[in-house]
C-alpha cells in the first residue's frame, strides 16, 4: 500500500504515477492482510499475496457459480490449450521479481489453490488450468537453470535482482543548508555472510555522511544502513543523482545502484 502512496519514495520501473493521468498516489479505505477474506457484490474472496510478473502482486479467489475462480493479474496468462505456451509470457527483471519470490512461488501456490478457472490480466480467461499451472511450474525451474547457467556467481540472484542494494526513499528534497536522511538497504543472498563496502559518489556541493560504509552481511539476511545528505548553502536548484559504488564479497561491483537527490524542488 505505501508504494502506492507515496510512489516516489521508491524505485520501481512502473510506478502508479508513470501511467500519467494525473494519478501520483493513490489513497486506501481498506488494507487487507494477506489472507483475509472480504465480501463483494455477495461473493465472499480472499486476498492473498502471489508475486509472479511483479513482487507486489497478489490472488482474489473464491466460489462463483459452484467453481473456484482465482483473479491472478499479470502474473500468468496463456492459452491452456497451447502446450507451447506456459504462462511465463511476462519476464520481467527490472519489476522486482526474482524466481523463489516470484513465478516459483506462485506455481507452488497455484498447484496448492487448484482453481478450477483462471481471470488473468489482458482479459485472458483460462479454464480448467491444472495442466497450464504444470507447465508454468516447470517452466519456471528451467528459466533459474537457464539464469543460473548465465551468471558468473554460485547464485544468478545478484546478476537478476536490480535491488538488493536499494535506497528507501529513493528521492529527497533537499533544501540547501539542509539535511535529508535515507536508508540503504544491503541483501545477501548467499548462504555464508558476505563482506562490503559502499563509497557514496555525491555530486559537487553535496555532502553524505557517512561518506563509506563497511561491514558484514549474514547470510541470507538484510543489513538497513542509515545516509544523511547535506546540501551546501550554495548549491543551484536541480536533480542529482547518487551513487553507491559497491564491493561485495571480495569483488567491486562499481556503480550499479543510485538514488536522487532533488535540490531546492520543493
Amino acid at each position: 500500500a505505501e508504494r502506492c502512496r507515496s510512489p516516489l519514495r521508491f524505485d520501481y520501473a512502473a510506478p502508479i504515477n508513470a501511467y500519467g493521468q494525473g494519478i501520483d498516489s493513490v489513497p486506501f479505505d481498506r488494507v487487507l492482510r494477506d489472507g483475509e477474506t472480504f465480501r463483494w457484490e455477495g461473493y465472499a474472496l480472499t486476498a492473498d499475496w502471489m508475486p509472479g510478473q511483479t513482487e507486489y502482486a497478489c490472488c482474489l479467489h473464491g466460489a462463483v457459480d459452484g467453481r473456484r475462480v482465482a483473479f491472478t493479474g499479470d502474473n500468468i496468462f496463456g492459452s491452456p490449450s497451447d502446450p507451447a505456451q506456459t504462462g511465463l509470457e511476462a519476464v520481467v527483471a527490472r519489476n522486482s521479481a526474482i524466481l523463489e519470490e516470484g513465478y516459483l512461488y506462485a506455481a507452488d501456490y497455484l498447484r496448492r489453490l487448484q482453481p478450477d478457472l483462471i481471470l488473468g490480466g489482458h482479459s485472458w480467461v483460462i479454464d480448467q488450468p491444472a495442466a497450464l499451472i504444470k507447465r508454468y511450474r516447470r517452466a519456471a525451474r528451467a528459466l533459474r537453470a537457464a539464469f543460473q547457467s548465465l551468471s558468473p556467481g554460485s547464485d544468478y540472484r545478484p546478476i537478476f535482482d536490480p535491488y538488493w542494494i536499494r535506497a528507501e526513499p529513493y528521492r529527497i528534497a533537499l533544501e540547501p543548508g539542509r539535511n535529508g536522511g535515507t536508508v540503504l538497504t544491503v541483501r545477501n543472498f548467499m548462504q555464508t555472510p558476505q563482506p562490503y563496502r559502499i563509497e557514496v559518489d555525491a555530486p559537487h556541493g553535496i555532502a553524505v555522511t557517512p561518506e563509506a560504509l563497511e561491514g558484514v552481511v549474514p547470510a541470507g539476511a538484510t543489513e538497513r544502513l542509515p545516509l544523511i545528505l547535506t546540501a551546501g548553502p550554495a548549491v543551484g536548484e536541480g536533480v542529482r543523482i547518487v551513487a553507491f559504488d559497491v564491493t561485495f564479497g571480495g569483488e567491486r561491483r562499481g556503480e550499479w545502484f543510485d538514488m536522487i537527490a532533488c535540490v531546492g524542488a520543493g
